[in-house]
């Protein structure tokens, strides 16, 4: 079997940062791929409780520029080893964004936290700019969720002509459509690549908004979901592919229902 270079893209991995199932699958599979041979790299924001895992420097190894919109922001790298397999894990920092008290939802109203849109555009940016800083190319790029959805979206637009990616591959998981990313058209500009992307039906617009999961169904090279039976199910109404289910059955013969294992460990 071929080694591979797969570089695992998360808005949060047990023990690091936890809301739902996603994050023990993001604790787990990357270990379980390391064990088999592949080269694994994890990426994800370094929210408030990622500072625990930090070394007791706190420095980060460096810093890269990304925009967002029309303004410049910084991200802090940070770098640890996984005790276990030995999976390198790089954490996005910038406090401004992720050094709150909660990941998705502002304690204080119960509701999303405004910025985010600009948040995981952010987040995003500099996951591919990091990549590229690292010069390691992976052949796979594993995005999970909304939150990451636009790394495979971003890939066959904004780096659609960059021969560093030109070999790499994406695979988007969906482990809830429930939460998509569903933000107002506005958001669009945000992501500083061509308005020519952005058009009724296409893969960023959805009934006027901007959804990033919607974007990262469209433009993946292949999706995946929890099990043979939710791959079904999402495509079949409403119920179960909350208004995208007629998008996921055009990409039907790339869509493949993997049922999540348990971590013997």
């Amino acid at each position: 079997m071929k080694s591979l270079n797969i570089a695992f893209i998360t808005p949060e991995a047990v023990p690091y940062a936890k809301t739902g199932g996603l994050a023990d699958v993001s604790g787990s599979l990357p270990a379980a791929l390391s064990g088999l041979g592949h080269k694994v790299r994890l990426f994800m924001p370094k929210y408030r409780s990622v500072a625990a895992f930090i070394p007791d420097s706190g420095q980060p190894q460096f810093r890269i520029n990304c925009i967002v919109g029309e303004k410049e922001f910084q991200a802090e790298i940070f770098t640890i080893k996984e005790k276990d397999s030995g999976a390198d894990i790089f954490f996005i920092g910038n406090d401004y964004f992720f050094n709150r008290d909660a990941l998705y939802v502002d304690p204080a109203t119960g509701r999303d936290y405004k910025d985010n849109d600009e948040r995981f555009i952010f987040f995003s940016r500099a996951v591919l700019e990091l990549i590229k800083t690292l010069e390691w190319k992976p052949d796979i790029i594993h995005a999970n969720d909304w939150q990451s959805g636009l790394v495979p979206a971003l890939l066959k637009t904004a780096y659609y002509e960059d021969d560093f990616y030109a070999r790499s591959r994406t695979v988007f998981t969906i482990h809830n459509m429930g939460y998509q990313g569903q933000f107002p058209a506005a958001t669009f500009d945000k992501l500083n690549i061509d308005k020519s992307n952005f058009y009724a039906a296409g893969p960023f617009e959805y009934w006027g908004d901007i959804n990033f999961m919607k974007a990262a169904i469209s433009l993946a090279d292949k999706i995946t979901t929890v099990s043979p039976t939710y791959a079904r199910e999402i495509q079949m109404n409403d119920e179960f592919g909350k208004g995208l289910q007629g998008v996921l059955a055009e990409r039907s013969t790339d869509l493949i229902g993997i049922l999540n294992g348990v971590d013997y460990g």
